[in-house]
């Protein structure tokens, strides 16, 4: 059987995907992302990481035993605080878009542009 033993890793720029310093998170359904503590600081998070492949979430999940998460639209957006974001609302629209645009509302779609989150 064939595993990937260094994907995740290959996706962190080296950083080693641990019990300790990551875990994953579900939101919405079926969409997921690791998430990478600080090393001095596990109270903040370095890096949110989508994982489109259901193989690196088996991975995190099974090989790595990471903890798994489930979290709603409040929890998802308290990720980039702790991520040190400016502006967390902004963030989670772009991440929605991205990610999970069947999510947004009218109203929220109506509210972010691309061009204005890359200016």
């Amino acid at each position: 059987k064939y595993t990937q033993y260094g994907a995740l890793e290959s996706m962190t720029s080296g950083i080693p995907v641990t019990q300790e310093n990551s875990y994953l998170v579900e939101y919405p359904e079926d969409c997921y992302f690791l998430i990478i503590r600080e090393a001095t600081d596990l109270e903040k998070i370095n890096s949110i990481i989508p994982l489109d492949d259901p193989d690196m979430v088996r991975q995190a999940l099974e090989e790595r035993q990471l903890d798994l998460k489930i979290l709603d639209k409040d929890g998802f957006t308290q990720l980039f605080v702790q991520a040190g974001s400016e502006d967390p609302q902004t963030d989670y629209l772009f991440w929605a878009y991205m990610y999970f645009p069947d999510l947004l509302t009218q109203e929220e779609r109506d509210s972010f542009s691309m061009d204005n989150y890359t200016e």
